[in-house]
């Protein structure tokens, strides 16, 4: 986490909202790999709807202030929502991915306000050069405890079909550090 903030005790609030990150294999990654712990082993066929109340059980029993998630369909996020209702969310698509997932921050609303989202911009490669292939989902948060200024991304780090996605990111995170008190 980088911190404008030169007051000390901010530091230290600011670095005390707990964080979670999830990629939830989306169904059509999990059948496309079979992916051992996404599919039904008789049927090949993804079990999301046998994972998904075991990890509503965890955003509710660990209300984290945060939770980062890739590999999101907006199916998947609808059967999410009542585990999630104390969470606002911002959520982007990929555009240009077979399976149409994303991903999303989740903020707790007890502990921040979404002031703003926004979607960044990942460029592919190859036969997808000069096109948004996937994208970061970016959001400006105001931490009800400090009133600090956040800003948090979630992006699923892809470089097969993505030019240079760590790279990118940080460009777009030094453009904003200003605007924020701490990333």
């Amino acid at each position: 986490m980088f911190s404008n903030s030169s007051n000390s005790e901010y530091q230290c609030d600011v670095r005390g909202f707990s964080i979670g990150t999830y990629n939830l294999l989306h169904p059509f990654y999990a059948e496309k790999y079979r992916e051992r712990v996404g599919i039904d082993p008789a049927t090949l066929k993804s079990n999301w709807h046998e994972r998904m109340p075991a990890l509503g059980d965890i955003f509710q029993r660990n209300l984290l202030d945060v939770y980062l998630l890739q590999e999101i369909g907006e199916e998947m996020l609808q059967d999410l929502r009542p585990y999630i209702n104390e969470y606002s969310i911002a959520y982007f698509t990929h555009p240009l991915r077979e399976a149409q997932d994303g991903v999303a921050v989740l903020l707790r609303k007890e502990r921040f306000d979404l002031v703003g989202e926004q979607s960044v911009p990942l460029l592919g490669r190859d036969t997808y050069r000069g096109r948004v292939y996937m994208v970061a989902t970016a959001v400006w948060a105001r931490d009800l405890q400090t009133g600090l200024r956040v800003l948090l991304v979630s992006e699923h780090f892809y470089d097969k079909r993505v030019v240079e996605p760590e790279a990118s990111l940080l460009h777009f995170l030094d453009e904003q550090a200003e605007s924020v008190d701490a990333i």
